[in-house]
C-alpha cells in the first residue's frame, strides 16, 4: 500500500477515522494525505483544524523526528493536508482520490446523516472506484485509540454470486493484513450469505490461506441480516464486495452498501466489484 486519503469535516466524528487511516498508514508504511473538501477556499482553512498528527503519534508513543521528512525518517510515512473548495463534498473527494489514486479512502459516517443521497459516507462508498473504509460515529473499530494498535481477528465478510466477491477478498487480504503468516493467530472470517444456501457462492479456502473461514447462509432482508450478524458475531471488520445502485429500487431506497452503512455500527470496507485480485 502506498497511498492513505482521509477525507475529514474536522467533526469529533472524524476523529476515529483519521486514527484508522493513521494507523493504516503506520502499519503499510503508506503516505497519508488529510483532505477537506467543503465551501470555505483552501486559504481560509487553519491547517491546525486538520486532525493533529504529532501529538496523535506522541499519545501513541511514537515521536517523529522534526522537519518535514521527520515522518518519513521516523516511521516511513508522508502526511500532507489537502483542502478542495467545493459545494459537494463527495465530488471533492472523489476528485482528490482519482488525482492521488490511493489504495483506499477512509471516512467516517455521522450519527446524524441519513443514508442515500444525504450521506457523503455512502455516496463516497458506492461511487469510488478505490476500497472505502467507513468509521461509523461511536463504533468500536479495529484501532486502539490509546496505542493506535491494530487488531482485526474477526471479520464478516457478506457475499453473493453477483457481484462476484472473490476480488474484494482478494483486495481484502492486502489492506487488513488478512494475509499474514500461518504462525500468527489466523484472522476468523465468516462468508456470509444472505438468502438460499444452494445461491450461496462458491469460494476457495485459498484465496484467504491464512485465515479460518467459516460459511452460513440466513434468511432476510440483507442489510439488516449483515448489521445485525456482524454485532452478534463480535466483528470488527464488515466486508462488502459494491457495485452502485442496479434498479429502481436501489434509486429509491440505496444499495445494499449504503443501506449496511446506514446500519452498521463496525467499521465497513466497501470494495468496488471492479478491483483486481492481488
Amino acid at each position: 500500500m502506498r497511498d492513505i486519503l482521509l477525507a475529514t469535516d474536522f467533526s469529533e466524528a472524524a476523529e476515529a477515522a483519521f486514527e484508522h487511516a493513521l494507523a493504516l498508514a503506520l502499519s503499510h508504511g503508506a503516505d497519508l494525505t488529510l483532505l477537506h473538501a467543503g465551501p470555505e477556499s483552501g486559504s481560509d482553512v487553519p491547517w491546525d483544524s486538520f486532525p493533529h498528527v504529532r501529538e496523535t503519534l506522541a499519545r501513541w508513543g511514537r515521536r517523529p523526528e522534526d522537519g518535514a521528512d521527520g515522518f518519513r525518517r521516523a516511521w516511513g510515512i508522508g502526511v500532507s493536508k489537502r483542502s478542495v473548495r467545493t459545494r459537494h463534498p463527495v465530488s471533492g473527494i472523489l476528485e482528490t482520490a482519482e488525482d492521488l489514486d490511493p489504495e483506499v479512502v477512509v471516512l467516517a459516517r455521522r450519527a446524524t446523516q441519513g443514508w442515500g443521497r444525504g450521506s457523503v459516507s455512502a455516496e463516497t462508498a458506492r461511487r469510488a472506484a478505490a476500497p472505502v473504509l467507513v468509521v461509523p460515529e461511536g463504533a468500536r473499530g479495529f484501532v486502539d485509540p490509546a496505542t493506535g494498535a491494530v487488531r482485526i481477528a474477526r471479520v464478516l465478510a457478506a457475499v453473493d454470486r453477483r457481484p462476484d466477491p472473490r476480488p474484494a477478498l482478494s483486495e481484502a487480504r492486502r489492506l487488513a493484513h488478512l494475509g499474514a503468516p500461518a504462525a500468527a493467530t489466523p484472522v476468523e472470517v465468516e462468508l456470509l450469505h444472505v438468502g438460499d444456501p444452494a445461491d450461496a457462492p462458491e469460494i476457495s479456502g485459498a484465496l484467504l490461506p491464512a485465515a479460518r473461514l467459516t460459511r452460513r447462509s440466513m434468511p432476510g432482508e440483507p442489510a439488516d441480516v449483515i448489521a445485525a450478524r456482524a454485532e452478534e458475531i463480535d466483528a470488527d471488520l464488515v466486508l462488502l464486495a459494491c457495485e452502485g445502485r442496479r434498479g429502481l429500487l436501489d434509486v429509491l431506497f440505496g444499495s445494499t452498501t449504503e443501506q449496511v452503512l446506514a446500519r452498521a455500527t463496525r467499521p465497513v470496507l466497501a470494495i468496488p466489484a471492479s478491483s483486481e485480485a492481488v
